[in-house]
């Protein structure tokens, strides 16, 4: 897991990360969705409140369908199937 392309651990680094950012700036998070690896743009706007900033959700992309294999007896090889 990345964010603004820097290898993040364990979830108090994504938070700070996070809030470290500006107000108004999309960044890069890269994450494991469906055992693929993405990255979607995240930008943090200012919270009406006490000047603490929030993530804004933006749709990630669909996860691609799933790739099935067929395989050939006695030594043939395995092939997707598209």
């Amino acid at each position: 897991v990345k964010v603004d392309n820097v290898e993040v651990s364990a979830p108090s680094d994504i938070s700070q990360r996070v809030r470290n950012q500006d107000a108004k700036n999309t960044f890069p998070v890269t994450l494991i969705r469906n055992r693929q690896e993405t990255t979607v743009d995240v930008t943090v706007e200012e919270h009406g409140g006490g000047g603490r900033m929030r993530p804004q959700r933006i749709a990630a992309p669909p996860a691609p369908p799933p790739q099935t294999f067929r395989f050939q007896p006695e030594g043939g090889a395995a092939s997707p199937m598209l």
